[in-house]
């Protein structure tokens, strides 16, 4: 009887998980395609097709984005995601995803804030990892957020062996139940009507263990959720690139 309610559990898990997808693609699909027959049948209309092809643009990378994230959590899970740590001003790094976020919390009405030490973190990162893995959790803060998110790097040594970045926002609380729960693949609050495929944190949360770091929610009350990111310094194997 048990194993027959687990695999029906597992069945139901599968459908749920092609069903979350396909409604994610579809959408982005069906704004590509609305725009393209407009295009098709409006062709001598100059100041209609900008409009349109930013339209198409937008979307198509939006359902880039969604299935880069499937596959590369697919390749964490299967151990085949391979990381080059190499020297990486966080600071800077830092900066630069906030600016790159700053138009999309401004389109949000939400205050989006940065808070660094007086004093420039060098960590052996895998930066494009490290990229993905802040750009998840900045636009999470961003999407979840009722009025301001921020990013924060906790008062750092240079003696540190390892530096911590919380991310912050003030939107509906997580019950203590799911302060694990969130970390699942395709694992969604109940009531939440957000946009998203549930994949962004389970790949955050992989993309950091590859850094022998942890990811975890550490306050998940209302008004003030925050995510905190804990990575070592030095990795095992590192590459320092000159000039940094």
């Amino acid at each position: 009887m048990f194993e027959h309610e687990k695999k029906k559990e597992i069945y139901e898990a599968k459908i749920e998980f092609f069903t979350n997808i396909a409604h994610e693609i579809q959408t982005p699909l069906t704004l590509i395609i609305g725009p393209v027959e407009r295009l098709i049948k409006k062709a001598e209309e100059l100041p209609g097709i900008k409009k349109s092809l930013l339209m198409v643009d937008k979307n198509a990378k939006r359902l880039s984005e969604l299935t880069t994230h499937l596959l590369d959590f697919r390749k964490t899970e299967m151990n085949q995601f391979g990381l080059n740590f190499v020297n990486v001003d966080i600071t800077n790094l830092l900066k630069e995803q906030i600016d790159a976020f700053k138009q999309e919390a401004e389109k949000s009405n939400i205050s989006l804030n940065l808070e660094l030490p007086k004093n420039h973190i060098i960590g052996f990162v895998d930066r494009e990892a490290l990229v993905r893995i802040c750009s998840n959790l900045i636009s999470n803060a961003i999407k979840y957020a009722a009025t301001k998110a921020a990013v924060s790097i906790v008062s750092f040594n240079p003696t540190d062996e390892s530096f911590i970045i919380n991310f912050s926002n003030d939107g509906k609380g997580i019950p203590d139940e799911f302060s694990e729960r969130i970390f699942e693949p395709f694992f969604r609050l109940r009531g939440n009507d957000r946009p998203g495929t549930g994949i962004g944190l389970p790949l955050a949360k992989s993309l950091t263990e590859l850094h022998n770091g942890s990811l975890k929610l550490v306050s998940g009350y209302t008004n003030k959720i925050v995510f905190e990111l804990t990575l070592p310094v030095h990795q095992q194997f590192e590459f320092k690139l000159s000039g940094r």
